[in-house]
């Protein structure tokens, strides 16, 4: 209990007994009787506690607070190009009538879209708009390390004041789903309060959670106010309308229980079914939103946000801590059509004692795909170890997964592609790094179903060879697939060609089996890293993939790493070309994905010149 509360209840307690004693010695005066004077006792202190229970409390915290009689409107799943048409019409509603409305915003997904950032923006600088985190990816937080979630909310919280110049204490967990190390990571990140879903969550509604079992303490508390009731409902055959009435009928039962209800709403709710990359606006759901808006204004029913209920500061310092990638956020500028990713597959210790410090030199950042049973070993030439990886994570590199024990994933069992392909998720999880990026060893795998299958599990990208380019929107391959997005299915049921799950790299020197001559190898990384200009004339379209093994100093077959290696100044003579012609580099971590357009996109790009 807070300090007001405490003084709230001794105030009316001391009230409430003068009263009684009052009452108690008039009656006495009356009676002259003592035997008379027990009853008479019992009497007044029936009155004590009755008088406690009307006399108003004048607390601010939770518990009165609890009694607002008022509904939150939650917009979750906010991010860029993603059903712009429905999620624009919902903001606007709220602003029109100049009503709250809680974003949920998914903050790895968001910043590319000025459509969506200036709404956003318009609302929070009129203080209609309460921005919350609806975690930095839409995953499931609950299959997170404490760690890892923590590190995601911070690094959304800074990105959120990168965008928006202010902060978040309100986290909304994908899917609804948490656990005890969710509620942890959110006190460590200096989270206020979690909502999620009525249904799936059956915790109670306040205060669920209270460091050490401690009384009421609003910098340790994590308060619950989760969503009771939504436009649309998920069944077997899909998303489901809600009548209106139900809604109302939910957020009448929830004030009733809990004193506030909590409403969703998600841009998919408010389109109809969608013809390839179109959407189109279901305009009598909006007109249902607007009118339940509408119908509690009427009724006086106020529409607040979750800082109101329960007073909190939203703007407020943001916690760091070592263990957080910040320096690994995505760049959002892009000096040029020209771009190159760079990765190192197998994790050979000349990947940290020489590419890296050339690497730093430049300017650069790389993706690390790491084998994690080969870590520390001597397995066909000198592996780093984990203390090399994590220098490599805190410096800002992008660590990803590279199976267990580099198996050819079309030749092993179910169990053991579960083991290769989720264990080397959960090894990298272990050290603190969350990998959602895979590579598939030997380029196998990539277009066997089940093997993509149980990748998609997991991971929401992956990386296979052999080819100079990848197209971001996976339909460069004509004469040879069909496709026109980066969905990995056909109606069908099969596999695409090239998708989300078997992106193209070039595998550095993997076509030079009988080419050790250097000068030779330069000109084939030139031919590669040129090739984009054949599409990249108007923007971005295609990016050339460049995946090392090992980089020694003499000889490339040292370490016994044979062709895959090059030596040291031929690297260094890629990176300089790269930079001397003004490359983008970037790393796998730059890409996403969209689930709604099926494309491929560098995230936060912007050009700016150079």
């Amino acid at each position: 209990m807070d300090t007001n509360d405490q003084q709230g209840t001794g105030g009316r307690f001391f009230i409430s007994l003068f009263f009684g004693l009052w009452e108690l010695s008039i009656i006495h005066k009356v009676f002259e009787r003592r035997d008379n004077c027990l009853t008479l006792l019992a009497i007044s202190l029936i009155t004590i506690l009755l008088f406690s229970v009307i006399y108003p409390k004048t607390s601010s915290s939770i518990a009165s607070k609890s009694l607002c009689h008022c509904v939150i409107f939650r917009l979750t799943n906010l991010q860029d190009y993603f059903i712009n048409e429905a999620q624009l019409a919902i903001m606007d509603i709220f602003l029109s009538k100049n009503q709250n409305l809680v974003l949920g915003s998914i903050m790895n997904h968001i910043g590319d879209d000025p459509a969506i950032i200036d709404k956003v923006s318009e609302g929070s600088k009129k203080g209609l708009f309460e921005l919350a985190i609806n975690g930095w990816n839409f995953t499931d937080y609950s299959r997170l390390s404490e760690e890892v979630q923590k590190d995601s909310l911070i690094k959304a919280n800074r990105k959120m004041e990168n965008l928006f110049d202010t902060s978040s204490r309100i986290f909304i967990p994908p899917y609804g789903s948490y656990d005890n190390s969710t509620l942890e990571a959110m006190r460590g990140a200096n989270f206020s309060v979690l909502s999620s879903t009525s249904g799936i969550d059956q915790n109670d509604y306040f205060d669920v959670y209270q460091k050490n079992g401690h009384g009421l303490n609003r910098n340790q508390t994590i308060y619950h106010l989760p969503a009771i009731s939504s436009f649309n409902s998920y069944n077997t055959t899909g998303l489901t309308e809600v009548p209106i009435q139900k809604i109302k009928n939910d957020i009448n039962q929830s004030m009733n229980e809990f004193g506030y209800a909590v409403v969703n709403l998600d841009p998919q709710f408010f389109i109809n079914k969608t013809k390839g990359d179109q959407a189109e606006l279901n305009y009598q759901m909006i007109n249902n939103l607007s009118s339940l808006v509408d119908f509690l204004i009427m009724n006086n029913i106020d529409i607040e946000t979750f800082s109101e209920i329960i007073e909190i500061s939203t703007n407020v310092p943001i916690i760091y801590n070592r263990a957080i990638n910040l320096s690994s956020a995505p760049s959002t500028n892009l000096t040029s059509n020209k771009v190159v990713i760079l990765a190192f597959d197998d994790g050979g210790k000349g990947q940290y004692t020489i590419a890296k410090p050339i690497l730093d030199n430049y300017g650069f950042r790389a993706t690390f795909f790491i084998v994690c049973n080969y870590v520390g070993k001597d397995i066909a030439g000198k592996r780093m170890d984990w203390q090399d990886i994590e220098a490599l994570h805190n410096a800002g590199y992008d660590i990803e997964s590279h199976t267990m024990n580099h198996e050819n994933l079309s030749k092993v069992s179910q169990r053991q592609l579960e083991f290769e392909i989720g264990q080397s998720k959960q090894c990298l999880l272990d050290h603190g790094i969350n990998s959602t990026i895979f590579a598939y060893p030997q380029n196998e795998g990539s277009h066997n179903k089940t093997v993509v299958d149980t990748v998609s599990k997991y991971y929401e990208l992956a990386r296979t060879g052999e080819e100079p380019l990848m197209y971001l929107h996976c339909d460069g391959w004509k004469g040879i697939s069909s496709q026109t997005d980066c969905n990995p299915y056909f109606d069908n049921g099969t596999l695409t060609f090239v998708n989300r799950y078997s992106i193209p790299g070039w595998t550095h020197n993997s076509h030079s089996s009988t080419v050790y001559n250097s000068s030779q190898m330069f000109q084939k990384f030139l031919e590669v890293i040129n090739s984009q200009s054949n599409y990249n004339y108007d923007g971005v379209k295609t990016i050339p993939i460049i995946t090392y093994h090992n980089i020694t100093y003499r000889d490339i077959r040292e370490y016994g790493l044979d062709t895959l290696s090059i030596n040291k100044d031929l690297f260094e003579a890629e990176m300089k070309y790269l930079r001397d012609n003004n490359f983008n580099v970037l790393t796998m971590a730059d890409l996403a994905y969209n689930e709604y357009t099926n494309y491929i996109y560098i995230k936060n790009f912007q050009f700016v010149n150079s």
